[in-house]
């Protein structure tokens, strides 16, 4: 107790002070550096609940006294406020509201009803995309680190015994990625080359593992577009990885001044368990499935979210019955994307600033199909009604196959750069030419070149110039 007010020390490392009637809650994580670091980091809670498990109350005051100022410990008082104490801490977890870390659990919870849904067959994805929510004690960067952002997560289960993606594998073995190993941190700040076959032989990385890291790659070199040099996974240390993860890669962009940012992740969610494991285990319906599963087998590698619902929930239905009558526990990979950061990041890359002489042209060179605007259709004049009129027919054409807009507003040029802003790779006009054979110009974004196109081959033209 410190002048009136009461403070709470929990065993998870963080000091609550309040008054009597639960106003001016505060939590105290200046007075110790474990409750800092805690806060600042990932690691594991049991870590800093068994380092505190047996703490001297009366001790840890003294602590707290010595880095406090005008706080004076009445230690008298103590032992007659303890349930003081604990009723203002009941208080406090009535009024917490909990927002979810992650989106994956959805698909973890959810797992006994979607094997049904596919008759028991594996391997499955479940894909979710939503909002989740961190605590962020001292935000930087703000666009890359929100306490709300979105997240897009396939969940891929499977039987890790069985010869999954092997067949995959072996058609794209000697592709390369960019990995940057714990070892060879020192060697460089970029990346390396490596073959998919060079890291399975030299870090003993599963096939199924570097299977998905290809497709990564794959869907961000080819689909986004992401230059080559800007791309690469990242391994992370035993000591940095989450605790339920076997292999960890993070999916890094470099942003320049930004360095090396994190977009997304490669989780194999798994853990081990051996006999000793399962005798421990206090549900027997559960320990006796388990056991049966072990039979013939010293342990076993099965997914750490299913592994731990199903202990915590005492649901068999996690189990996955295979077809000759046994059952299993199917392992996690997780792909795992920040939605915001990835869509900061592009914009980041693809933004450019054109010198054009006394102008200045800003265009956002993204590739064609994944601009919020595909078409804008322009009369060359604003007052002429005939190409206003060849315009919007022009229009009515175009926006049954694109996203599509009109403008007929300003000069043609100012036009022009309104649309290269916001990264619109087509712009079409209609000139005096128009009205005479029935074409137009369509001028492309990177190069602001133009071409004349007859209008009866307007859609299968910018069809194909968009083509993946």
């Amino acid at each position: 107790v410190f002048k009136n007010k009461i403070i709470y020390f929990d065993e998870e490392g963080y000091f609550y002070m309040f008054d009597d009637d639960m106003k001016n809650i505060v939590r105290l994580d200046i007075f110790t550096r474990e409750a800092e670091f805690f806060l600042d980091r990932d690691i594991d809670v049991n870590e800093i609940i068994s380092k505190y498990k047996n703490i001297n109350v009366e001790k840890e005051f003294e602590s707290i006294l010595n880095n406090a100022e005008n706080l004076i410990l009445d230690e008298s008082e103590l032992e007659n406020d303890i349930l003081s104490i604990m009723k203002a801490y009941e208080e406090l977890m009535k009024n917490r509201m909990f927002l979810r870390p992650e989106t994956a659990q959805g698909p973890y919870v959810n797992f006994p009803q979607e094997i049904v849904i596919h008759r028991n067959k594996l391997p499955i994805g479940l894909m979710v995309v939503g909002k989740a929510f961190r605590n962020e004690i001292s935000p930087r960067n703000l666009l890359l680190r929100m306490r709300e952002f979105t997240q897009a997560e396939l969940q891929i289960f499977f039987d890790f015994y069985d010869k999954n993606f092997e067949e995959d594998y072996e058609k794209v073995k000697e592709k390369r990625v960019n990995v940057l190993l714990v070892e060879d941190r020192g060697k460089t700040d970029k990346f390396f080359s490596k073959s998919l076959d060079e890291l399975h032989r030299e870090k003993n990385l599963p096939k199924f593992y570097l299977y998905f890291m290809y497709k990564v790659q794959e869907f961000y070199l080819n689909i986004l577009k992401i230059p080559a040099e800007r791309f690469r996974f990242f391994e992370l240390s035993k000591e940095e990885k989450s605790f339920y993860n076997l292999y960890h890669f993070d999916i890094e962009l470099f942003l320049d001044e930004l360095g090396w940012v994190e977009v997304g992740g490669i989780h194999f969610r798994a853990v081990e368990i051996k006999k000793d494991d399962v005798e421990k285990i206090s549900d027997k319906k559960i320990r006796a499935l388990l056991e049966k599963i072990l039979e013939n087998k010293e342990k076993i590698l099965v997914g750490y979210d299913l592994y731990k619902h199903m202990l915590q929930s005492g649901n068999s239905a996690f189990l996955v019955n295979k077809s000759d009558g046994t059952k299993l526990l199917p392992v996690e990979l997780e792909l795992s994307f920040g939605v915001d950061r990835n869509v900061f990041s592009i914009i980041w890359i693809f933004y450019d600033k054109e010198n054009l002489g006394k102008d200045v042209r800003e265009v956002l060179r993204l590739p064609f199909y994944l601009t919020p605007i595909e078409v804008a259709v322009f009369p060359l004049l604003e007052n002429n009604d005939e190409l206003v009129k060849k315009a919007k027919e022009v229009y009515n054409i175009v926006k049954e196959k694109f996203i599509a807009i009109y403008d007929d507003s300003g000069s043609i040029g100012k036009r022009y750069r309104r649309q290269d802003a916001i990264g619109t790779p087509f712009c079409i006009t209609i000139d005096h030419k128009t009205l005479e054979n029935n074409t137009v110009t369509v001028r492309f974004r990177d190069t602001m070149k133009q071409e004349r196109v007859s209008i009866s081959e307007l859609i299968s033209y910018l069809q194909e110039k968009m083509r993946v």
